[in-house]
């Protein structure tokens, strides 16, 4: 699929030229990162913009250095309706660290609006994020 096809990068392509701006470097907060939204976000990281702020109907991210789409959608389809929220909190890219590396420190809060969570639940959706992250970007536990 093309940037330029889907509607909602298509209507802020239009409003950006509109206002003399392009979107390569743009801030963009999506509100409503489910099928569209999160397809919207993708799209629009995809050309150039840095999304700084993500929504959906149980919570949201932010970090004004910008999000990665893909990294959070693996991570709510991992996480399901247990991580109540996500923030990027550090961003390590020195030694020891190896040069094509980085890494990323995140502070997830986990909670379940029915009942008090088990150790053992928060562990398991813990261990679904991990694994997604593993599988997709390869990611690694320091």
């Amino acid at each position: 699929m093309r940037a330029r096809s889907h509607p909602e990068v298509a209507s802020t392509r239009e409003a950006l030229a509109q206002l003399g701006r392009p979107l390569p470097g743009t801030r963009v907060a999506v509100q409503g990162f489910g099928n569209v939204g999160s397809v919207s976000a993708t799209l629009l990281a995809t050309a150039g913009a840095r999304i700084v702020a993500v929504t959906d109907s149980r919570g949201g991210a932010r970090n004004p250095r910008g999000l990665d789409p893909q990294a959070l959608l693996a991570h709510k389809r991992a996480a399901g309706t247990l991580a109540d929220r996500i923030e990027l909190i550090d961003r390590f890219t020195r030694a020891p660290v190896p040069q094509d590396k980085h890494s990323l420190t995140f502070a997830i809060e986990y909670r379940d609006p029915s009942k008090t969570l088990t150790a053992a639940e928060a562990d398991a959706a813990h261990q679904r994020i991990v694994s997604a992250l593993k599988d997709r970007f390869g990611a690694a536990l320091r």
